[in-house]
């Protein structure tokens, strides 16, 4: 049996889950509950864990990927991190984030970090659509959405954190991909995926990267791609979080956004899905919570299986995700995504999210014994893609 946390968290699980999930309680962690948690690091991290363990003032940054629903499955390790984890470091945190990324990261730069995920989970959980939804119902529930994750207060914590240097990732369109008519967005988002086969940097020619950062300048690591920088402010950054999730042909993209270049903004996980950049160009760990033990650069790339994350880039990350035991356990043996909003009704729907948004607090648990006990040669695997 393992000991309670060193303290309660601060935040408040989601009102739609039972009680017997506090994070605070006393919980029992076997060998087949530390299976739920794939721990994996890169060369210079698995090297400085082995040597000294995994504890929070070793990391320097965060990563959030691309996702929308597939989040659920973190959001155990995101309260634990919010209420446990990051209030031991001391140092400045850097983070970057894409799509469902950008927002759990803002999350993160709150001033009450752990209640703001608590509250994107309550209402990205229970979201409905209209039958026929277009993209005007869908950009305008997603608006309203970030305003009831976000308030004003939320805003000038987020953009005047000393703690937490956010990075929010969009892409500037080009071209074709630019136009909100369906067919030539369509096809301007196939000539992308083309040229992407062919290469990354490719992908120049349709779009261009777009990073919202706070701080005094941009940290995102040059991985050779054209990247605008953008300082984040007040003026822009609803459009800069809205643009950063705007998922082509499902949300309008965002035009203008003040403080940068004219054009219209989307999705960031079109070029950084799941981040394949030079974290190796920053200093300490980066910690990388992620829904899948393997890494998919860009949005056009999950079907190129032969195209691989470069893993000297990777070699000062820790990636924590939920095993396949664990996804095994789940309801449908999956985590969540996109297609359950059209296949599930939504009752269905409301009880597999909340039942994985509830399963999620065994990997925090699992975190913790690890963070407190030390990770085990079986718990601890290399990162190379």
């Amino acid at each position: 049996m393992i000991q309670p946390f060193a303290k309660r968290p601060t935040g408040r699980w989601p009102f739609f889950l039972p009680n017997f999930i506090d994070l605070g309680m006393i919980s029992t962690l076997g060998t087949e509950d530390l299976r739920m948690l794939t721990i994996k690091a890169g060369r210079k991290a698995l090297k400085l864990i082995k040597q000294h363990g995994l504890h929070p003032e070793m990391f320097y940054g965060m990563i959030g990927a691309s996702g929308g629903p597939k989040w659920f499955t973190l959001y155990g390790l995101d309260d634990y991190l919010a209420s446990e984890f990051w209030p031991k470091v001391s140092h400045p945190i850097t983070t970057f984030g894409s799509s469902a990324g950008a927002w759990r990261m803002a999350c993160h730069a709150c001033q009450h970090p752990a209640d703001a995920l608590s509250r994107l989970a309550e209402y990205y959980a229970h979201e409905t659509y209209s039958p026929n939804a277009d993209r005007h119902e869908i950009t305008t529930k997603a608006r309203k959405m970030l305003s009831a994750c976000l308030s004003p207060e939320d805003r000038l914590s987020i953009l005047n954190n000393d703690k937490f240097r956010t990075h929010i990732v969009a892409v500037r369109s080009r071209g074709l991909t630019a136009s909100e008519r369906h067919w030539s967005q369509a096809l301007g988002l196939l000539l992308t995926a083309t040229v992407n086969t062919i290469s990354r940097r490719a992908l120049r020619l349709t779009c261009e990267r777009a990073v919202f950062y706070t701080g005094t300048h941009s940290r995102f690591p040059n991985d050779g791609l054209p990247t605008l920088s953008v300082p984040l402010s007040d003026a822009n950054f609803e459009q800069a979080l809205m643009a950063s999730g705007a998922i082509p042909l499902v949300l309008f993209g965002q035009k203008n956004i003040p403080g940068a270049p004219n054009g219209c903004y989307r999705d960031g996980g079109l070029i950084d899905y799941h981040f394949d950049v030079p974290f190796s160009q920053h200093e300490g760990l980066f910690l990388y919570p992620h829904f899948y033990d393997h890494i998919v650069p860009g949005w056009f790339d999950k079907a190129l299986k032969w195209r691989k994350v470069h893993a000297a880039w990777l070699e000062n990350v820790v990636l924590i995700a939920p095993s396949r035991d664990f996804v095994r356990a789940l309801p449908y043996q999956k985590i969540p995504d996109r297609k359950d909003f059209t296949k599930l009704a939504a009752r269905e729907r409301f009880s597999y999210w909340e039942k994985v948004l509830s399963e999620s607090k065994r990997l925090a648990d699992a975190l913790d014994h690890i963070i407190r006990k030390g990770p085990t040669p079986a718990s601890l695997r290399p990162l190379t893609s």
